[in-house]
């Protein structure tokens, strides 16, 4: 008997199942073995956090009814630039106006919505407006991470 005979063959879709399984069990190994899995994590359910949040956007919501009409003419402001840049010849002069007119509108609707907005915070009691001064901190905090982790706002290499 020869040595080529002996030989023993795999069929081919063994060979791929096993090549399969070890990938898979490559994925799982490194998804429990990653670094940070037992790092303590902000429970993004916490009920005081939605909570607050939601008088936030409660607060908010009211303020813009009360700015309605200066949101309306920060939006029209906004439809008029658009239509600018459209217009063909380019009218610089025309479009420096429109620009204009936008941060006009916008200083005012913010104005407004200030005025509509702070009456209702200082009506809250301390502890909450405490509470919502953290939520808003922690949610900037969050953006700039994720900003900085996509490379915007990166500092240029020197």
């Amino acid at each position: 008997m020869s040595t080529e005979s002996k030989r023993f063959k795999v069929p081919f879709w063994l060979f791929l199942s096993g090549l399969v399984n070890l990938i898979l069990a490559g994925f799982i190994a490194g998804y429990l073995l990653r670094p940070g899995l037992d790092r303590p994590r902000h429970d993004r359910h916490d009920r005081a956090h939605f909570e607050d949040m939601r008088v936030l956007g409660e607060l908010m919501r009211d303020s813009r009814e009360a700015a309605g009409p200066q949101v309306e003419a920060h939006r029209a402001a906004q439809a008029e630039l658009i239509e600018a840049l459209r217009k063909e010849p380019f009218d610089e002069a025309l479009v420096r106006g429109r620009f204009a007119a936008v941060r006009s509108t916008d200083t005012e609707m913010k104005s407004a919505l200030d005025a509509a907005l702070i009456p209702k915070l200082a009506a809250l009691p301390p502890e909450e407006r405490a509470r919502l001064a953290e939520a808003i901190s922690q949610g900037r905090d969050r953006r700039h991470r994720r900003r900085d982790r996509r490379g915007e706002d990166a500092t240029p290499p020197k």
